[in-house]
């Protein structure tokens, strides 16, 4: 969250829909690459138990780090389609959000073209 890392948390403190830091950026990548490592393996055991699933559905909440998080992830796993989910997201604590910052978010401000350039989604 660039709002609390030290190298750009004065440049988003307060802000409600900080986006995700390099580091993170770089973690989500991780993460994918690892998580494809496991659906390599749970896809071995769907064939050999003679199961399968009918549909992977990736949700997301509406925070701009979160969809760049699940942006790294997908594109590792090769997913495509995401759900965006408003029951996803932080408890709105009143230290931490003076008001709902849900009306705010970038998701709500900008087109996906605009979004996908600003924040590499």
């Amino acid at each position: 969250r660039a709002d609390v890392a030290a190298e750009t948390c004065r440049r988003y403190q307060g802000h409600p829909d900080a986006p995700l830091t390099p580091l993170g950026h770089k973690q989500a990548t991780e993460t994918g690459k690892f998580l494809r490592v496991l659906r390599a393996e749970l896809l071995r055991l769907e064939e050999e138990n003679g199961r399968k699933f009918d549909e992977v559905v990736v949700k997301v909440s509406p925070f701009i780090r979160c969809m760049a998080t699940c942006a790294r992830i997908c594109q590792e796993l090769g997913v495509t389609q995401v759900r965006i989910d408003y029951n996803f997201c932080e408890l709105m604590y009143p230290h931490q959000y003076p008001h709902n910052p849900l009306p705010d978010l970038e998701l709500k401000k900008k087109d996906s073209r605009a979004l996908n350039n600003k924040y590499e989604l």
